[in-house]
């Protein structure tokens, strides 16, 4: 699904990149959006950034396509990670070359302050760049360390990158400066550390501990051939001495099957764990 939507994105950007595309949004989009200086002659003007953009999309979707046939098909965890880190170099690449582009109806942050004036265009687009870059690589650290919160990262790190660098571009059009917003990228990195935290802090839960005094066994078993794993849970009343010890209690965490009223996992894990007398 996700190559077919790739392909159909690919096919659509460049096609409404070119003149036949400028002629049908100026019928269906306002003048301020598509004109001549914002048409497909502007995309031109920077040609291979435009292009670098497109290449960029859709290889960030097959990217994820190949995670999640590797997450279906239980491929090793590595290829997840290395799919969502490639996503978040993908991210960084876009965000290098974003100061590039040039007023346009097809690519980057279209307001009306951006469309009609380059020096706001200029601007928000240069901070909002570097914020791309920072958010490529959250997404980085994150699909390597917390990698189910790498998606989370890009896509939240992408729309706060473009909420606060066109608001800062805005307010700083307005008073007539140029002038760093500090606080802005403050509030931009607290949101792209809040999901590696909570990441972490899952990820530092311990799974319970059994008593000292019970065994847990894993177990398999197979009834008309139907195989059904398990984990088996021993008791023991008495600490082990020699090869002798007692079973008080036993039970399955699973359901399985029983032959005359006894489970097949307790037979299977008495016999097996059974040293001496039990």
């Amino acid at each position: 699904m996700l190559p077919a939507v790739a392909l159909a994105i690919w096919l659509l950007l460049t096609t409404i990149a070119s003149s036949a595309g400028d002629r049908l949004g100026r019928r269906v989009f306002p003048a301020w959006l598509v004109s001549d200086r914002t048409g497909a002659a502007a995309v031109e003007r920077f040609g291979p950034t435009f292009d670098t953009i497109v290449v960029a999309v859709v290889a960030s979707m097959f990217l994820v396509h190949i995670g999640a046939v590797a997450t279906l098909l239980e491929w090793p965890g590595w290829t997840v990670r290395a799919c969502l880190a490639g996503v978040g170099l993908v991210v960084i690449v876009v965000g290098n070359i974003m100061p590039r582009t040039r007023p346009n109806w097809i690519a980057g942050l279209r307001t009306k302050h951006a469309m009609r004036d380059p020096d706001v265009w200029r601007t928000t687009h240069r901070r909002f760049g570097a914020l791309l870059v920072l958010t490529g690589v959250a997404v980085v650290a994150v699909a390597v360390f917390a990698t189910p919160y790498a998606l989370l990262t890009g896509v939240v790190g992408a729309l706060v990158s473009a909420i606060v660098a066109t608001i800062s571009a805005q307010k700083n059009n307005e008073s007539g400066k140029d002038s760093r917003s500090s606080h802005s990228g403050l509030a931009m990195v607290l949101v792209l550390i809040l999901p590696i935290r909570l990441a972490a802090h899952q990820m530092v839960v311990a799974p319970p501990v059994p008593p000292s005094d019970v065994i847990e066994q894993s177990l398999e078993v197979t009834s008309s051939g139907l195989v059904m794993p398990g984990t088996l849970a021993v008791r023991l009343c008495c600490p082990l001495n020699g090869a002798t010890y007692g079973i008080t209690e036993a039970s399955s965490r699973q359901i399985s099957p029983s032959v005359n009223g006894l489970p097949l996992g307790c037979r299977a894990s008495t016999s097996d764990l059974s040293g001496g007398s039990a």
